[in-house]
């Protein structure tokens, strides 16, 4: 999660819309973060759920020609409370947080 230190010309990792679901376990979300065009974001969970992609609670995506990268989070099977994702690019300054709701009805 290494990202460039702050200063007056360097830009910000920004999430692209919504930055709290609520989601039901089971169900999947995809989050987006702009970056620059074609580098990594690397993303990881901090309670339970997992990104499918790899299985895992932590995953770095390639963003797109446009500078977004989409990650796809789910809720697995026994996920409830809050679930707080930070993502980073190594390219630009800060992290995104989202936070993931997880209720059973």
């Amino acid at each position: 999660m290494q990202v460039v230190d702050p200063g007056p010309d360097v830009p910000v990792v920004t999430a692209i819309g919504a930055g709290a679901v609520t989601l039901r376990p089971g169900e999947r979300v995809r989050l987006q973060v702009q970056t620059d065009p074609m580098c990594p974001v690397s993303c990881t969970s901090q309670g339970l759920g997992e990104f499918p992609a790899s299985g895992q609670s932590a995953i770095t995506v390639p963003a797109d020609a446009q500078g977004v990268a989409t990650i796809e989070f789910l809720a697995s099977a026994g996920t409830v409370g809050h679930c707080l994702l930070i993502a980073g690019s190594p390219v630009r300054a800060g992290q995104v947080q989202f936070l993931i709701t997880i209720r059973e009805h």
